[in-house]
């Protein structure tokens, strides 16, 4: 029974190139800049860690049939820490990119502004 398990993990690893594997567990870093909330949540926040995934994700292998460039970040219940969780994927960022670096701005109709930057290494 081990043998026929190390044999299908084997062929798993052997099938699938180490390059479609390296988007998972990347370091990230991520910066939030709010303002206009009135004091409530006006500030800038950081956060450093492991993104669960950071790269391409294959069309052969995305749920859409489409190659996309997915952040999930962090990776794990982050705690009590200034940002919670990040997740975006763009078609605009496929490329074969090992690193990117995104730029968000959004605003409400209330005023209020967020100026997100998040990088994976």
């Amino acid at each position: 029974m081990k043998l026929v398990v190390i044999l299908a993990l084997s062929s798993a690893i052997w099938l699938h190139p180490a390059a479609a594997q390296s988007i998972n567990q990347r370091e990230a870093s991520a910066t939030a800049k709010i303002e206009g909330s009135r004091g409530r949540y006006d500030g800038t926040f950081t956060g450093t860690g492991i993104a669960s995934v950071c790269g391409e994700i294959p069309q052969e292998s995305s749920i859409t049939g489409v190659a996309t460039f997915v952040v999930e970040y962090p990776s794990d219940d982050p705690g009590a820490v200034p940002i919670q969780s990040i997740s975006f994927g763009s078609i605009e960022l496929v490329g074969g990119k090992t690193s990117a670096t995104a730029k968000v701005h959004g605003s409400n109709d209330m005023g209020e502004t967020i100026d997100l930057v998040l990088t994976c290494k």
